[in-house]
């Protein structure tokens, strides 16, 4: 909450403003006035807060702001219905009974549905249901889960049911210091991601590992068990370094570069405040900046 003065010329017309600021993660400011000696700006406060935790999911805005387009809003029944479709079984419908008798474990000639995280014990971050490659075991899920930060091993996000083609996630693996721990299971996991390609004489394709970190910041977590993958270790493997920083430097990078566009942006309103914009959005002001290089 900011309060802003007037003038002394103008003490008796405007009086003092008081001023609820309200910055957005996608980079732009919202501020509400309010006419002094009144309770308007704790009330929007306190809607703003309801809003912005609210005390279940489905009462989040993206949900309440309209009516659902789900039939059915169970999360669990949801996840599977997106993994039938994506093995191409779009003619099953899964229901809380096949979760319940835990019959919902489908699979094709690639990929299967597991359920060894049913109960939450092997990740507490993944959901109760994962796509693996149809060869892999669950023992040998649980072995490579050991090998990644917090148990998150790698699991598949999106597949192509005709092609193979798939987008996997997982945490660092926990190579150490020296960055020579290895898992076995691990390797062969990542390496059942790596389908034939279609018409290719027997040729695999090639991985893509994809780290968002800088690789200086890979290396430093070595110190603490983690680090990144080698690929010389991975089969038929690429390393690629994305270099974003943590989320704290990337906060405070949009707060500075946001206030710079106050200051030096020729939409700003004054070039002093970083909540009075009087024209456009930031993401207007945002692009007009980038044209300078």
């Amino acid at each position: 909450a900011v309060k802003i003065q007037s003038t002394p010329r103008q003490t008796d017309k405007n009086p003092s403003r008081r001023l609820l600021q309200v910055i957005g993660k996608d980079m732009r400011i919202v501020v509400f006035g309010f006419r002094p000696k009144t309770k308007q700006r704790r009330a929007v406060y306190d809607a703003l807060v309801k809003c912005a935790t609210p005390a279940r999911i489905w009462d989040i805005y993206a949900f309440s702001s309209g009516p659902s387009k789900c039939v059915n809003t169970n999360p669990k029944v949801r996840l599977l219905n997106e993994y039938f479709r994506l093995l191409g079984k779009s003619s099953s419908s899964a229901t809380m009974d096949m979760i319940e008798e835990g019959s919902f474990t489908l699979s094709n000639e690639l990929w299967r549905i597991s359920d060894i995280n049913s109960t939450y014990t092997m990740c507490q971050s993944y959901p109760f249901a994962l796509i693996v490659p149809e060869c892999i075991i669950d023992q040998e899920l649980l072995q490579a889960s050991s090998f990644r930060a917090r148990y998150r091993l790698p699991v598949i996000s999106w597949c192509h049911s005709g092609t193979g083609a798939v987008l996997a996630r997982s945490s660092q693996p926990l190579v150490g210091l020296m960055m020579n721990m290895r898992s076995n299971a691990d390797e062969k996991l990542v390496a059942s991601l790596c389908t034939q390609l279609a018409g290719g004489k027997m040729s695999r394709r090639k991985l893509y590992i994809a780290d968002a970190r800088p690789r200086k910041n890979a290396l430093a977590n070595g110190a603490m068990g983690g680090g990144s993958e080698s690929s010389s270790n991975y089969f038929q493997s690429e390393i690629v370094f994305f270099g974003i920083d943590n989320i704290h430097a990337m906060r405070e990078s949009f707060a500075r570069l946001r206030d710079y566009l106050d200051t030096h942006g020729t939409t700003s309103s004054d070039g002093m405040s970083s909540f009075l914009v009087s024209r456009g959005t930031y993401e207007d002001l945002f692009f007009s900046y980038l044209k300078f290089f």
